[in-house]
C-alpha cells in the first residue's frame, strides 16, 4: 500500500480511470511471476484487504482520506 501511495504521489501509477483494484490485479500478475509461493500468499492476503476497502477508487482520485477511512474499517 505504501508503495502505491508513493507511486501515486510521483504520478507514476496514475493512469486515467484505472481503479485501485485493477492496478493491484495487474501488480499481482507481476508478483506471481517473480516471487516464491509463500510471498505470493502474503501479497494476495494484503491485496484482498486493500481491494475490499479501496478497490473501486480510481487511482487518479485516491487521496489520504481514502486510506484513512480504510484503516478505520
Amino acid at each position: 500500500m505504501a508503495r502505491l501511495l508513493v507511486e501515486a504521489d510521483h504520478g507514476h501509477a496514475l493512469v486515467g480511470s484505472t481503479s485501485v483494484g485493477d492496478y493491484l490485479e495487474r501488480k499481482m500478475g507481476h508478483v506471481r511471476a517473480r516471487r516464491p509461493p509463500d510471498t505470493l500468499q502474503n501479497h494476495a492476503m494484503r491485496f484482498r484487504k486493500v481491494v475490499a476497502a479501496l478497490g473501486r477508487v480510481r487511482l487518479d482520485k485516491l487521496g489520504a482520506h481514502h486510506v484513512d477511512e480504510a484503516y478505520r474499517q
